[in-house]
């Protein structure tokens, strides 16, 4: 599925691939930062609440048929300031 980036702030955090439960570190992260807060897609969970996962090189790693073990990826929440 292709996803329309609308650009904005977003939260991030690096994890080796795999390591997918990362997500619930960066959500909560969210939460309890005192300057951010989130700010979902308003298309919901079709797509992903605007979550986003990205990896580099990808057409690389795919035609070099290099394995996954070093793989990184950057998992990214869309984020506004709080208002004060």
């Amino acid at each position: 599925m292709k996803k329309h980036f609308n650009g904005g702030l977003y939260a991030a955090h690096m994890i080796k691939f795999g390591n997918f439960h990362e997500w619930a570190w960066l959500d909560e992260w969210v939460r309890n930062s005192d300057k951010y807060e989130a700010a979902p897609s308003p298309e919901g969970s079709e797509v992903m609440f605007g979550c986003l996962e990205e990896t580099l090189n990808y057409v690389n790693r795919v035609q070099t048929d290099a394995g996954l073990e070093d793989l990184q990826l950057d998992l990214m929440i869309p984020v506004k300031e709080k208002q004060r």
